[in-house]
């Protein structure tokens, strides 16, 4: 599928519409993927986009070209936008720094929001803002070379576009706080034992095509239950146990009867496989 949007300076995107899945490649091989304003500016355009054919897409991947998955963000491109907002000694100039942050996550924030499911494909180098966008994915897949890092602390700078907020949940409140207080790169089988990965692939050659495999496994089923799973899961990060328990309820309530669903009846019926939408 040829597009023409805002997101094509950073992101190669590529749609399979009859698989249902969209792989999206950040494309600055050159900067090892560095995210530079291009990154920043396109991500919530480029997750838009995507909700706009959530019909047609169940799943999208996230890799990198080139040698790593990305080092994180551009600070020589990002001072352009920095230096002039360091230089107000001023509330307003505060202010202004806190709207430019906002912005900055606003595409992280779209991606958890998504309806879509989103799988990290991660090789070499995975490191600040690359694991940010690693950690808000739904599912992530390695090499075995792939190093991770939250890089900020070794730049003087508290980790603001998500990575300190998600990983307690998905590798605990203890690990976060090892990789946040010390900055140190973690190898991608310390990443899977602290349950970070979903899997390690031998070699980084192999994994675009295993990152395909998973996808189509997840494509395989129903959309509105994908969603559903997304929102549930979502919800239950935010609210307690019988909350989430009452969330799924109200879901089922409002949407079980779908025709995937009777479809998914009629396949056990007559002992075939399913054909969801």
């Amino acid at each position: 599928m040829n597009v023409s949007h805002i997101f094509e300076k950073f992101f190669l995107l590529n749609i399979d519409s009859e698989k249902k899945i969209a792989t999206i490649t950040l494309n600055r091989p050159e900067k090892n993927n560095l995210m530079n304003w291009d990154f920043w500016q396109g991500l919530p355009h480029l997750i838009e986009y995507l909700n706009e054919h959530k019909h047609s897409i169940k799943v999208a991947i996230f890799q990198g070209a080139g040698k790593c998955f990305s080092i994180g963000i551009d600070f020589y491109d990002m001072m352009q936008h920095l230096g002039p907002i360091f230089q107000q000694n001023s509330a307003e100039g505060r202010e202004n720094l806190l709207h430019l942050i906002r912005q900055m996550q606003k595409g992280f924030l779209a991606i958890h929001q998504s309806p879509i499911v989103f799988i990290a494909s991660i090789h070499g180098y995975c490191l600040g803002a690359g694991l940010d966008l690693a950690s808000v994915c739904d599912l992530r897949i390695a090499s075995s070379d792939a190093i991770f890092s939250i890089r900020e602390t070794k730049m003087a700078i508290v980790a603001d576009m998500g990575s300190l907020s998600r990983l307690p949940y998905i590798i605990g409140d203890t690990n976060t706080r090892l990789m946040a207080f010390t900055g140190r790169d973690f190898a991608a089988h310390e990443m899977q034992e602290m349950g970070f990965l979903n899997m390690i692939i031998a070699n980084s050659e192999e994994l675009p095509q295993e990152a395909l495999y998973l996808a189509y496994e997840v494509s395989q089923n129903s959309s509105i239950t994908l969603r559903g799973i997304k929102e549930v899961l979502n919800y239950a990060q935010e609210h307690t146990f019988l909350e989430g328990m009452n969330f799924v309820a109200n879901w089922n309530a409002a949407f079980l009867d779908s025709s995937d669903f009777k479809e998914a009846l009629s396949a056990f019926m007559q002992k075939r496989k399913p054909h969801f939408q």
